[in-house]
């Protein structure tokens, strides 16, 4: 009897061994699940404060702002002078109608100016011409009451030609020989035209080659 009990005394280590290394196992399982866990909580609550963060930042600018509005757009295209007309629109939270003049900071060309702009309904509205093919920059809007002027910074840059001319995609197909000593190319040439902004486009009539490189 005694001599079977030895025996099984090893079956017996083995199985308790067994045991113990599932348990461990397990154990490790559920540490790794509690650190995944963990990390995604983490990470959520990390993604609520930065939101709070910019929550705050943003309300923060838009109480300090000077304005409740501001937009603008493109207009008629008027193909003679190859310009666009822009049309802007500020609203101020305060201003008297009275008093208080509104001028728009341009930046065209390399060079600076303002544009009036005129009370109507509540907002300062201005109708502009710019170039087709120049970029431009509207970096603030000037409020002025007398003596006293402010600043309120608006950031705008535009620039039409990319924003409402098409664009143009080319290739060729075909396949190419060469015929007394000369390279010579058989096919068709594809042009894709597309909408690289919003606004009113010139009407297309047509595409004409205009030099053909040997």
């Amino acid at each position: 009897m005694k001599a079977k009990f030895l025996r099984a005394v090893p079956i017996l280590s083995l199985l308790v061994c067994l045991i113990c290394l599932w348990q461990v196992a397990a154990l490790k399982k559920q540490v790794t699940q509690l650190q995944t866990n963990l990390s995604s909580q983490i990470s959520r609550v990390d993604s609520s404060v930065q939101g709070i963060s910019s929550q705050v930042y943003y309300q923060l600018e838009k109480e300090a702002s000077l304005l409740s509005d501001s937009s603008y757009e493109y207009g008629s295209f008027d193909e003679a002078s190859q310009s666009v007309l822009l049309d802007c629109s500020v609203t101020p939270k305060e201003f008297s109608p009275e008093n208080t003049q509104a001028f728009l900071v341009v930046v065209e060309g390399g060079e600076s100016r303002e544009e009036a702009l005129t009370l109507e309904n509540g907002s300062f509205t201005a109708h502009f011409s710019l170039s087709i093919f120049s970029d431009c920059e509207i970096p603030r809007v000037i409020f002025r009451e007398g003596d006293i002027q402010r600043t309120e910074a608006l950031g705008w840059y535009l620039s039409p030609r990319q924003e409402l001319l098409p664009g143009i995609d080319a290739y060729l197909h075909g396949s190419s020989s060469m015929s007394d000593g000369l390279y010579c190319w058989d096919g068709t040439v594809e042009l894709n035209l597309y909408v690289q902004g919003k606004g009113p486009l010139p009407e297309i009539q047509g595409l004409r080659l205009l030099e053909l490189v040997d």
